[in-house]
Formats: structure tokens, sequence, C-alpha cells
């Protein structure tokens, strides 16, 4: 069975590697949102791009945000896209507790990026039980969600929604970019195109097989979407953006062999995400075409460790796969016929990432003392050279770039 909360508190607790534990299961702790929570660690800074709903990403020890990995239930959320990830797209409600890796970390829990890690929970189906918390704000601001766990015969169910939404139609002084020398034609006004909708579903099923071995499946599926209200004296009448995320994945725990001591675990998994953006009035300052960019991730992930109960070792194997895939698209609607316009040029960008890691962890003195060596690495293979700062998207090349790390501690 996967390790409970308290184990992997425990595990974190006696890891060599510096890390924080942040519990999203203590009361009102869903009423935040996720960056809100994560900001309270001391190290981690989380930057915002607008309110509510609008991009956040985290930064670890003053890393970029492309450098930390972040994991829901040890898939890499980082986008293929951008390589980074938008906290506002996981909301809270579903997430038990947060592992903050500010350097390295123990292959029991899995890989990091070179600027730290954010290893994200989802909550588990334990005791049968049902909640539901409503709050609500100013400018029409609304949030709910549900939680049910309970047993389906000798399995565990488990259903999480949540649904956030605001209008956030607040008032603000706005100068029509005069602010240093003209204050007459300043004036209130009220916030426009800035309303958000986001609703999540998270579906766990956790089933015992025989020979203490056990199988979860689960499925997390996300929708956003939202007006671009613009900044400064630059603001947008219609202008929009929506976005999707589909996860789902299979965790296979093998029965554990020579007197419980080896054990082994499996699992595969398959992320989709479609971001869209709108400009219907064809508003200065925004791309005229609307786009659709869709982003596909999936890979498999093997695990072994043994527990050399006598000799206080513990070895560790890891190995895992991951095949991306981007593709841009503008003009799906028919954007080119317009006057001037240029036919759209796009190819799906492919990347196949491998990684690998090995390690062996020997503890002393009752455990107080513990001597931990590993080895990991990285190789990558895609079929462009990195994006182009103006212009059309590269073309598709017929030779694969590739590139390699190994490192040890």
């Amino acid at each position: 069975v996967p390790a409970s909360a308290i184990e992997r508190r425990e595990q974190a607790i006696r890891s060599p590697y510096p890390v924080t534990w942040v519990d999203f299961a203590v009361g009102g702790a869903n009423l935040h949102g996720l960056s809100d929570l994560l900001e309270s660690v001391p190290g981690v800074r989380v930057k915002r791009y607008g309110g509510l709903g609008a991009i956040a990403t985290p930064s670890v020890r003053g890393s970029g945000a492309s450098q930390v990995e972040v994991f829901l239930d040890g898939v890499s959320m980082n986008s293929a896209q951008w390589g980074i990830t938008n906290l506002s797209d996981l909301p809270v409600q579903h997430l038990d507790h947060a592992e903050i890796y500010r350097s390295g970390a123990s292959l029991a829990s899995g890989r990091i990026g070179i600027g730290g890690a954010l290893h994200l929970y989802s909550r588990r189906a334990d005791a049968p039980r049902t909640t539901f918390t409503s709050s609500a704000g100013s400018f029409d601001t609304y949030q709910n969600s549900l939680f049910h766990s309970r047993p389906v015969g000798p399995a565990q169910l488990l259903a999480s929604y949540s649904r956030t939404e605001s209008d956030g139609d607040f008032t603000y002084r706005y100068d029509p970019g005069t602010r240093f020398y003209n204050e007459s034609d300043d004036s209130e006004v009220r916030r426009e195109n800035n309303r958000f909708h986001e609703e999540g579903l998270l579906l766990k099923l956790l089933s015992p097989l025989p020979g203490g071995a056990s199988i979860q499946a689960q499925g997390d599926w996300y929708d956003r979407r939202g007006g671009i209200a613009g900044h400064g004296n630059l603001l947008f009448d219609a202008a929009s953006s929506e976005g999707t995320r589909r996860l789902t994945s299979l965790l296979v725990n093998a029965p554990p062999m020579a007197g419980g001591r080896f054990k082994n675990e499996a699992s595969g998994y398959l992320l989709a995400r479609t971001a869209r953006f709108e400009n219907p009035l064809l508003e200065k300052g925004l791309s005229s075409f609307p786009m659709n960019h869709e982003t596909q991730a999936s890979g498999a992930r093997w695990s072994s460790a043994y527990h050399w109960i006598e000799a206080g070792q513990t070895m560790r194997v890891f190995l895992e796969r991951r095949d991306e895939r981007f593709t841009p698209s503008e003009d799906r609607a028919g954007a080119s016929t317009r006057p001037g316009a240029a036919p759209p040029a796009t190819f799906a960008r492919e990347r196949t990432l491998s990684y690998w890691g090995a390690e062996n962890r020997a503890s002393f003195a009752n455990d107080r003392v513990s001597l931990t060596a590993s080895v990991q690495g990285q190789e990558s293979e895609d079929n462009f050279h990195g994006p182009v700062p103006f212009g059309r998207p590269p073309e598709a090349r017929d030779d694969r770039h590739r590139s390699a790390f190994t490192g040890n501690a």
C-alpha cells in the first residue's frame, strides 16, 4: 500500500536533506490558494503576475521558475511548452501535504530539479467521511469544495470537487498614462473583463491485491477560464484565455519479497494540457490571432528498495522515462484569411527524457546518524534547438539534439 502521510512525514524528518513539510489538512488551509501557503515557507518565493487565477511560479533559494520541479503524486507538472509550473492551476482543496526540497533529495521521493523541488501529494481515501466547504467574498467571489471517501468492498474510493469564481470588478484609480505630470484626467473606474472561473475534480481508487500488493488508479481534471483585463492604461474589453489539464495515472505496488525487505513499485501516467487565447475585437497590444496550444506528456517510473536491516542500510534504484510533445497552433479558426496575415507555421516539438538513480543509505546509533551516497543521471533528446526570440517558430530538424547530465552526492 502506498506510504501514508504519517509514514512520509517520518521519512522527511529523518531525511539528511533540507526538507520542509507543509500540511494542507489543517483547519482553514483549503480556504487559501497554494501560492499563499507556500509563501510562508522560508526560502520559497512565489512570483505572481496578477490577482486571483493569474500565473504564479515558485522559486526556491533564488532559483528560476524553470529550475524548480513541481510534482503531483510523483508526476512532473512542469510545462513541456515553457518548462515552468503555474501554481494557480493546482487547487489546494485536492492536496494533502507538500514536501519542499531545497537541494538534494532521497530517491524515495523521486527526482528533483537543479533549483529544488516541490512534491505535492493529493488527499488519501482513509476513513469514511464527507465534508463540504463554502466561502464567499467581495466582488462576487465564491469558493466551494466537496470531499467524499468511503470503502467499496476491500477498496477505498475518493472523490474531491472544487469550484472557484469571481467577477473581480473592484474599483481603482485610473490614469490614462499620465501618472506623473497630469492628475486632472484621473478617475475612479471599475475593473472590467476580470472574471475568473475554475473547476477541479479528483477521483482515486485504491485496491489491495493478493500477497500484500496494491493498485491505485487516479484521475485529476482541471478547467479554468477568464478574461484578460490588461494593466496600466492598456485595458482590454473582450480578450480571454482558458486552459485544461487531464492527468490519469496508475500505480502498482508489487508484493513484498524477502520477508518484506525487498519492495518494488511501478507507475505510468498520461498528462494532457490545452491553452487557448481569443481576441475577438483585435484589441491593440495583444496578438490578433486565436491560439490553441496543446501539450502531452506520458511516462513510466519504476523504483526498487531493499532494506538490509542487520546492516542498517537501505538501497534504492530509480528509473523513469518521459515523452513530451508540444504542438503550438495559431489560426485554427481561419485567422490567416484576414488581410495581411501570414499563414501559420508550426510543427510538433518532441522531447524524450530519461532519468536514473541509485542510492545507499546507512544508519548508525539507532538511526540518529545516517550516511547517504547517491548518483543520478538525466539524458534528453529533442527535435528542436530551443525557441527563437522573434519571428515564426523554427522548422523541424532531421537531426536530434541530445544532452546528458550526471551528478553524485
